[in-house]
């Protein structure tokens, strides 16, 4: 009986260990897979946060010179000076904006800002244009002239 209730006892005790060892690994498994989420979910926050959107209508477009209207769509306050303007690719190095009919320096959520591209011409035909953000968000526009 005696030699019984030991074996009972030892098997117990490994089957304890055995839990707890499973119950530690699982946990480390949940707490990875807890801090990729929120290492992604912040990532794309700050994505989101800096989205930008050019709302012109591309049937009209005003080319002499070209005119752009973007929109802040994000959360943040956005820098105009880091903005790059782009024609097929082209960077316009002589580009100024306006937020309310007034020279700005940021864009804040919401906001319009008109962009004027003074330095590149915009000959008949299909042209694409880029406003690359200070949060390296991308708005495209495909039109033709």
């Amino acid at each position: 009986m005696a030699g019984a209730a030991a074996s009972e006892g030892i098997l117990f005790i490994g089957a304890v260990i055995a839990a707890s060892v499973l119950v530690t690994a699982l946990l480390g498994v949940g707490q990875h897979l807890s801090t990729g989420l929120t290492q992604r979910a912040d990532a794309l926050e700050e994505q989101l946060a800096g989205r930008i959107v050019i709302v012109n209508d591309p049937l009209h477009m005003t080319t002499s010179p070209l005119t752009l209207y973007v929109k802040n769509t994000g959360s943040n306050e956005l820098y105009l000076g880091s903005f790059i303007v782009m024609l097929d690719g082209v960077p316009s190095e002589n580009w100024s904006v306006t937020v309310g009919g007034a020279a700005a320096d940021t864009i804040k959520p919401s906001e319009l800002a008109t962009i004027t591209i003074n330095d590149l011409t915009v000959a008949a035909g299909d042209h694409s244009v880029k406003v690359i953000s200070s949060s390296n968000h991308v708005a495209t526009l495909e039109f033709n002239a």
